[in-house]
C-alpha cells in the first residue's frame, strides 16, 4: 500500500492503481520520462489522487523512493519541469533548490546587482530573488521588523 501524506487527512491507496495511472500518462525517451498530462503553472505536471492534486514529480519520487520528508523540495538535475523520471530527481532543502537554479541560471539577477552578494546564503538578498528558505525567512522578517520600528521612532 501507499501513503500519501495530504495537509486534511492521509489516504490509503493500492500501489498497482496509482502506478497504472500515473504511467498511462508519461512518455518515456531517451533521457526523461516526459509527463504528457495535465500540468500547473510554470510546467509542472499535475496528478490527482483521491481528488487532490500532486506535483507528478513528488508523485513519481514516492513511488520509486519512499516518503518524501516533509520541508524538503523534490529538485530535477535535468531541469525538465515535464520529467518525472526517478533518476533526474533528488531531495534538497528549500535552500538546496534556489542554490541549484541559481548555480544552473535559471534564477536571473537584475543588472546592477552584486551577483557575489547574493550567492551568499542565507541572506535578504536570496529571498528578495525568490528563496523561501526557513533561514531567509527570518532574515526578511528581522530586517522588516527592524524597518518598521525605524519609521515608529520618527
Amino acid at each position: 500500500m501507499l501513503v500519501f501524506r495530504l495537509k486534511v487527512r492521509i489516504f490509503v491507496t493500492t500501489k498497482y492503481t496509482i502506478m497504472k495511472r500515473f504511467f498511462d500518462k508519461v512518455e518515456k525517451t531517451e533521457s526523461c520520462w516526459l509527463w504528457i498530462a495535465g500540468g500547473r503553472g510554470k510546467g509542472y505536471g499535475s496528478f490527482k489522487i483521491n481528488g487532490k492534486s500532486i506535483d507528478a514529480h513528488r508523485v513519481s519520487y514516492e513511488l520509486h523512493n519512499g516518503e518524501i520528508p516533509k520541508e524538503m523540495h523534490v529538485c530535477h538535475t535535468c531541469d525538465n519541469t515535464k520529467c518525472v523520471n526517478p533518476d533526474h530527481l533528488f531531495l534538497g532543502s528549500p535552500k538546496d533548490n534556489w542554490q541549484d537554479g541559481f548555480n544552473k541560471g535559471r534564477i536571473k539577477l537584475l543588472g546592477g546587482i552584486n551577483t557575489e552578494k547574493l550567492k551568499k546564503h542565507p541572506s535578504r538578498g536570496a529571498y528578495l530573488r525568490g528563496c523561501r528558505c526557513s533561514e531567509c525567512k527570518a532574515i526578511n522578517a528581522m530586517m522588516v521588523k527592524r524597518y518598521r520600528e525605524g519609521l515608529k521612532n520618527k
